[in-house]
């Protein structure tokens, strides 16, 4: 596609949909098809096909913005996660990513860059995303596409047990709850 440069836009993303947008080209446009991609953040980016006529003034279709997806999780587990009793606190998280996408190594230690993460507002395709899990056993994963994906753990504390990783299928400005009950291992007073 040939890339317009833009002198003015406006975008207000409703909340129900569909959003009003105007679209003004810095210089005249070849009559033809374009398929401009609308996008805000936090929203799922929409593309649309425009037919701009001989007259140069188009009209466009109306565009139906979804907020995008997320993932709520709440982690039920015996004990304090963060403590292996050394003093230091452990960090644990969680990788999300795309089905058929490389999964992470949960050996290493929880960091964003074990997967190569993506902005759905700003690519428009699944990606995977990384969030550590809070003190209070709670996660959240935000700006997700629709897609099919997997989501790890790295449960770091060694004196549990990782869950096997979970299927996720997110759609339409979904907000996903997940309960996760970690498992503890033995332990011999």
């Amino acid at each position: 596609g040939v890339a317009v440069p833009l002198t003015q836009n406006s975008l207000s993303a409703a909340p129900a949909g569909p959003t009003a947008y105007t679209l003004v080209p810095s210089q005249g446009i070849e009559p033809g098809l374009y398929k401009p991609t609308i996008s805000a953040t936090n929203y799922l980016p929409v593309t649309v096909g425009v037919e701009v006529p001989l007259t140069g003034i188009a009209s466009a279709p109306a565009a139906s913005l979804y907020p995008a997806n997320s993932i709520d999780g709440a982690i039920t587990a015996p004990g304090d996660l963060t403590d292996n009793g050394t003093g230091t606190p452990v960090v644990n998280c969680v990788y999300l990513v795309p089905s058929g996408g490389t999964a992470p190594d949960l050996t290493k230690p929880c960091s964003a860059a074990n997967v190569t993460a993506s902005s759905c507002s700003a690519t428009g395709a699944p990606g995977a995303a990384y969030a550590e899990i809070k003190a209070d056993d709670s996660l959240t994963l935000d700006d997700l596409c629709d897609g099919s994906y997997l989501l790890y753990f790295a449960i770091h504390n060694s004196w549990y047990v990782n869950p096997s990783p979970l299927p996720v299928t997110l759609s339409h400005g979904q907000v996903l709850t997940l309960p996760v009950a970690v498992t503890r291992l033995g332990q011999i007073a």
